[in-house]
């Protein structure tokens, strides 16, 4: 039977999606409303603590917020984080549609590495990870469509291959 242990504020709204990071010392959670991942500390008990790093995505300084984060994801080798992202490039607010590509290090949080546009108005919804750890597919919303992409493990870019539909 579970058992509540806690909750915390996350500074952010909207959570969405969550993974622990490699080292088991923190959850990562993409909040889609706010625009921003978070990293909650685990407690030894296994409680929730601190929010201890965020990283907040361009497009979301003003209140129409444009880029959405439906997705943390880490690759089979628990190098990369992928961070799946929903935004609108056609606005003047400087939104991100696509894929981001962070690494994360309890002594530092969020460094992001890479990232990759989407198709405009595709709405970037989840990635899964080929189990050569060398292909990303994108699930694309609005187009219905996947995009297959080339992981490089060296360093975390990508560079798309295939579109198809589903």
């Amino acid at each position: 039977m579970p058992v509540y242990l806690n909750t915390v504020q996350l500074g952010g709204s909207n959570p969405v999606y969550l993974v622990p990071d490699p080292s088991n010392q923190y959850i990562l959670i993409a909040c889609l409303g706010s625009g921003s991942i978070v990293a909650v500390r685990r407690e030894v008990d296994g409680s929730l603590g601190s929010v201890d790093y965020q990283y907040v995505f361009p497009g979301n300084e003003e209140a129409q917020k444009m880029t959405c984060p439906h997705q943390v994801y880490y690759d089979l080798s628990e190098k990369y984080l992928v961070v799946s992202l929903k935004g609108t490039k056609k606005t003047t607010i400087p939104a991100k549609e696509g894929l981001a590509v962070f690494k994360f290090t309890p002594e530092g949080g969020f460094e992001e590495i890479y990232s990759i546009s989407g198709r405009n108005f595709d709405h970037c919804r989840h990635v899964a990870i080929h189990p050569n750890n060398k292909v990303v597919y994108q699930i694309n919303e609005l187009h219905s469509c996947v995009i297959s992409l080339y992981l490089d493990n060296a360093t975390g870019h990508m560079t798309p291959f295939q579109i198809s539909q589903t």
